[in-house]
């Protein structure tokens, strides 16, 4: 069988129109943020009398227990995002799709899990499981990941069901089958309907734009097209100047995440942001602001170059670039940098969101 690999958004997917006869999604779908946009999505590409399954962890189960817990210490997330446990609600799907032509058929199950120990469990999700890994990182900057970590394995030993000493979790996830079946003629009459509405709010579709002090808003005609949560480190080296010595700033290297934890963008000297299929845009700094005394400026970038790489063109159309929330990144202390420590690198832990625009139409 042949298999097309295609990276998408699940807010706007790639695809046209009744694209599809079936619509899958195993645990994916559900850590997009704005649930009522993907279902919007999910219907769109699915062909009338087309199929939509679905398999979401569900709020009661193991994982609903692990985003509580995340949750007590991570940021607080953006008024339009939901949580992702809640596409195991069925009330909550019903109400993403009341206004909808679409039949509903849920079923719980249960997965097993089995690990040698809560300590195995708890090992495996900080390596391997990207919610918890990137908690992980973000919470071990603040001094905090040993707290959250130890309630996380407190929750495995809770929901224990093995009797020999191991580990078994059955995690509850609802499955919903012949999850949509349009009517023809009323899907007709949708389409006509939508015909006649004007075409501004769709233009809205994807990330909205972040509230920024003025010095580094993007200009008119520009919209968000991707996000990713950075977490790397400012690179610096101390020099000799004319006037004794300073630390320079060298470069960034930082992996840049979606909002479901995946990989989406590595960061680094130029400055350059490389998308997974090899494409690249290197920026230009436009203007900045200091937010916060502790942290490194927000700023905004132009799109100096771009350049699609060999398995796609994500970031060609990039126009600007925003780096704000940032959390440390400054350099080290002047004192720091003298006549014993000329020549020193020093890589400051910071993290970033950046936000990446494009041109409208």
């Amino acid at each position: 069988m042949a298999v097309d690999w295609i990276e998408g958004d699940a807010e706007d997917l790639p695809f046209e129109d009744e694209t599809f006869d079936c619509v899958l999604s195993a645990f994916g779908i559900q850590f997009a943020p704005r649930h009522e946009i993907v279902a919007q999505e999910l219907a769109r590409v699915c062909r009338p009398g087309g199929r939509i399954g679905l398999l979401n962890w569900t709020p009661e189960g193991h994982i609903g227990d692990l985003f509580k817990i995340l949750g007590r210490y991570l940021p607080t997330p953006p008024d339009y995002a939901s949580p992702p446990p809640l596409w195991g609600n069925e009330e909550h799907v019903r109400a993403l799709f009341e206004d909808s032509s679409v039949e509903l058929e849920f079923a719980r199950g249960h997965n097993p899990f089995r690990f040698d120990s809560p300590e195995h469990f708890m090992v495996f999700f900080e390596t391997h499981y990207g919610p918890t890994l990137k908690a992980r990182e973000r919470l071990t900057a603040e001094g905090r990941w040993e707290d959250c970590r130890s309630e996380i394995v407190e929750m495995a030993g809770r929901r224990n069901e093995a009797t020999d000493g191991s580990l078994l979790m059955n995690w509850e996830g609802i499955d919903m089958k012949r999850f949509i079946r349009f009517d023809r003629l009323l899907l007709a009459g949708i389409v006509t309907a939508l015909a006649a509405l004007p075409l501004a709010p769709a233009a809205q579709a994807g990330p909205p734009a972040p509230d920024v002090p003025g010095k580094i808003q993007v200009p008119d005609g520009n919209k968000v097209f991707l996000v990713g949560h950075a977490i790397g480190v400012q690179i610096y080296s101390c020099n000799a100047t004319s006037s004794g010595f300073a630390w320079g700033f060298v470069a960034p290297r930082a992996d840049l995440y979606g909002d479901n934890g995946k990989l989406i963008i590595t960061h680094f000297a130029g400055p350059t942001w490389q998308a997974k299929d090899g494409g690249k845009v290197v920026g230009r700094r436009v203007d900045g602001v200091r937010v916060d005394a502790t942290a490194i400026d927000w700023l905004l970038l132009s799109a100096a170059s771009t350049a699609a790489g060999p398995d796609g063109d994500r970031l060609v159309k990039t126009t600007f670039i925003q780096r704000i929330n940032t959390t440390g990144g400054l350099a080290p202390a002047a004192a720091d940098c003298n006549a014993t420590t000329a020549g020193t690198v020093v890589e400051v832990p910071y993290t970033a969101d950046y936000y990446f625009w494009k041109r409208r139409g």
